[in-house]
C-alpha cells in the first residue's frame, strides 16, 4: 500500500507510543484478558491509567474535559497509520452524534487488514 500522509500525525504517534509502552508493560495474559485506555480525542494523549474492563474505562473519564475514547490494547503492534485511523475514525463518530456509555461500546475495527481495507475504501 502506497504511503499516505497522517491527518494528525502528533496524536498518531502520542497513541502508538501508548500503545507500545502498554505491550511492554502488561502481560500477554493480561492483554488477551482484555485492557482498556482513555484517550483524548483532541490530541491522542492521555492512556496512563488501565482498566479492566470497557465500562470502568468509561466511568474513569466521567470528570476528563476533552471528549475521549476507549480503545482496547491488543497484542498486535498498532503503528501510526493504524492509530490514526482509529483517531480519525472515532473523531467521525462523535462529530455525528456518537457519545460513549458504559452499557454500550462503540465498535472501531481493530484488526490491521480491516483499517487497512477502509484505508484503502475510504475518499480522503
Amino acid at each position: 500500500m502506497p504511503s499516505r500522509t497522517l491527518r494528525d500525525p502528533d496524536a498518531a504517534r502520542r497513541l502508538a507510543d501508548t500503545f507500545r509502552l502498554h505491550q511492554q508493560v502488561l502481560t500477554l495474559d493480561e492483554i488477551l484478558a482484555g485492557r482498556w485506555i482513555v484517550v483524548r480525542l483532541a490530541d491522542g494523549g492521555g492512556g496512563t491509567t488501565v482498566y479492566d474492563s470497557y465500562a470502568d474505562a468509561v466511568n474513569g473519564a466521567r470528570n476528563e474535559p476533552s471528549r475521549c475514547f476507549y480503545p482496547q490494547i491488543r497484542p498486535e503492534p498498532m503503528g501510526e497509520d493504524v492509530c490514526d485511523f482509529l483517531i480519525w475514525y472515532t473523531r467521525t463518530v462523535y462529530n455525528n452524534g456518537w457519545r460513549d456509555d458504559p452499557s454500550r461500546q462503540l465498535i472501531i475495527p481493530t484488526r490491521v487488514e480491516d483499517a487497512n481495507r477502509i484505508l484503502r475504501e475510504v475518499k480522503w
